[in-house]
């Protein structure tokens, strides 16, 4: 494997839109995965955004979920799984999560993307495909580039 291009890391959000086809943003889902793939880079993620998908994916639709049943949520996983093989989680990813965490002062629900974070820290990775980028901008001073997928050109260089 050549290091010369980065390796991505998709947060969950990714996947939800690539799950989701009828999703208006699932094209650019798509797309983006698609241009840095074509270009090299290598696409993967971390155990956290399966946990986080199958939440989202087996909520019902009227509470902002997927509305997916088990098994059919299971298949997209296994799919993802094929398609992004994911990192195993570091044994330091509890300690870069708690000093992350105590440094910008996260709370509630942020922590799920502190822990990202510490996830990419502990594995020494550098850049997350996401559409929540304002989300894990506190992270800049990490050395996490930070990617929205409209920000993917054609080429994928990015």
């Amino acid at each position: 494997m050549s290091l010369s291009q980065p390796i991505y890391i998709l947060d969950t959000n990714i996947l939800v839109r690539l799950a989701k086809t009828n999703d208006p943003l699932h094209a650019a889902a798509q797309s983006a995965v698609e241009n840095l793939a074509a270009s090299g880079a290598f696409l993967h993620t971390v155990p956290q955004a399966f946990f986080e998908f199958w939440t989202v994916a087996t909520r019902p639709i009227p509470n902002g979920g997927l509305g997916f049943t088990p098994a059919e949520t299971k298949a997209a996983v296994d799919y993802f799984v094929l398609e992004f093989t994911p990192f195993a989680d570091d044994p330091a990813l509890l300690t870069y999560w708690r000093q992350l965490v105590a440094r910008y002062g996260v709370s509630g629900k942020a922590a799920h993307d502190a822990r990202f974070i510490a996830a990419m820290q502990a594995l020494g990775l550098t850049h997350l495909l996401t559409f929540n980028d304002s989300d894990f901008v506190r992270y800049a001073a990490e050395g996490v580039t930070i990617v929205h997928p409209a920000n993917v050109p054609a080429n994928g260089e990015v």
